[in-house]
């Protein structure tokens, strides 16, 4: 393969690694959502013996998130 082209392969190719990252990244926060917002209808639902559970999936979302970020 002539230089060139692997020049203009390399940043393809970690640009696709972060591409990859960021849809996995984006489904793991679409499952932190779903489980939080679980969480808190069983919490409306249920009262304070779910409180425990919201606190920590909003602990985990929050975490998930900051990272993201």
């Amino acid at each position: 393969m002539p230089p060139a082209a692997v020049r203009v392969r390399e940043p393809l190719c970690e640009a696709r690694a972060a591409l990859d990252r960021l849809d996995q990244e984006h489904t793991q926060g679409e499952r932190a959502i779903r489980d939080l917002e679980h969480a808190l209808i069983a919490y409306e639902m249920l009262g304070s013996a779910r409180a425990g559970d919201f606190e920590q999936a909003l602990d985990r979302y929050v975490r998930f998130y900051r990272e993201h970020m």
